[in-house]
Parts: C-alpha cells; sequence; structure tokens
C-alpha cells in the first residue's frame, strides 16, 4: 500500500478524513519558504557524497539526450556575458599551446583551394580602383608618350641618313666633291647671318 491510497476499514476513513484537512489546513507555500535552503546546503558535505557515489552508476542512469532536449541553448546563449568571458581569456597563452605544425598538417590545402571560386574572387576585386591607385593610367600614358617621342626621333634621323644619302647621290650626279662644298650655308660662312 502506498501512501497515496486511502486506508482502508472505518478508521481508515477516520484518518483519511484527518489527513485531507491537516493537508487543508497547512500552509505549504508558507512552510517551504520558512526553510533556509543555504543553511541545508551549507550542512551537506558535497565532497563526502561524492567520494561515497558511483558517479558512473548515476550517469549510466541519466538520460543525456533528454537533459539536452530540455536546455534552452538560445535562452543559455542569450544570459551569457561573451565580452566578460572573452577579457577573462589568456588567448596568448591559449595560442602558446597550439601546435601550429601539427594544425597545419591536418588541413587539407588541396581541398579548401578546389572549393575556392577564383573567379567568383577576381570578380570582387575593385580592378580599376586599384590601377588608379597604383597610377597605372600615368604609367602608360609616360610610356606611350616616350615611345611615341623615341619613335618620332628615330624616323628624324632614318630621315636624317636619308637626306645625306640623296644628297651624295645628287651631288655625284651633278659631278661635285662633297668636299669642295661649304660646310656651313653661305651667308653663314659669309658673316651676313645672324
Amino acid at each position: 500500500m502506498t501512501q497515496s491510497e486511502p486506508l482502508p476499514g472505518p478508521f481508515g476513513k477516520l484518518a483519511n478524513t484527518i489527513a485531507a484537512r491537516v493537508v487543508q489546513t497547512l500552509d505549504l507555500p508558507g512552510l517551504v519558504s520558512e526553510i533556509d535552503v543555504a543553511a541545508i546546503l551549507d550542512q551537506i558535505d558535497i565532497v563526502e557524497i561524492v567520494d561515497h557515489s558511483d558517479l558512473d552508476a548515476i550517469l549510466r542512469l541519466v538520460d543525456i539526450d533528454a537533459v539536452l532536449d530540455r536546455v534552452d541553448i538560445d535562452e543559455f546563449l542569450a544570459r551569457v556575458d561573451v565580452d566578460a568571458f572573452l577579457a577573462r581569456v589568456d588567448v596568448n597563452s591559449l595560442l602558446d599551446r597550439v601546435d601550429v605544425e601539427r594544425l597545419l598538417a591536418r588541413v587539407d590545402v588541396d581541398g579548401i583551394l578546389a572549393r575556392v571560386d577564383v573567379n567568383a574572387i577576381i570578380d570582387r576585386v575593385p580592378v580599376d580602383e586599384l590601377a588608379q591607385r597604383a597610377g597605372i593610367p600615368e604609367i602608360v600614358s609616360d610610356s606611350t608618350s616616350h615611345m611615341a617621342a623615341s619613335f618620332i626621333d628615330l624616323l628624324r634621323r632614318q630621315g636624317v641618313g636619308l637626306d645625306l644619302i640623296i644628297f651624295g647621290v645628287v651631288q655625284r650626279f651633278l659631278r661635285r666633291r662633297v668636299s669642295d662644298l661649304p660646310s656651313r650655308p653661305t651667308l653663314l660662312v659669309n658673316g651676313e647671318g645672324p
């Protein structure tokens, strides 16, 4: 017989009635509020309880999935002060404990590169802006101007060379010796020029 079952017989009926009246009369919320939970917990030796407990057996009885199903992760995370938590983390100490070589050895670089869409990355690069910042239009303009000037100088030299050849051919045709010709224009030779 459990406590929830009524007691049989006439005395049982009387006991059940008295028990019901006692329960109705009691102010259970008031009684509970009078209990000093902190004082009770202070008297409990958790270490001793844990030392005498078969934690493996207890954990085997716990349905972890059911516990996790009842945890509201979003509510939990909303109550976490991430900034305060990160302020207490010594990042340099954590990084000192990381075996970078071992970490990199586990990285599949070829796999990562195979998943990279290079065309999409290039499409996002502001080529015109980079070219402007690097001064490429000015470099091209300067180079083009320099090349054009060099080409014109080359044409002029070729033209002068061609003039000299034509001049020599004409002088031979006219049967003149080049050494008999004045080295400067006549007005300059006679002193009449500037």
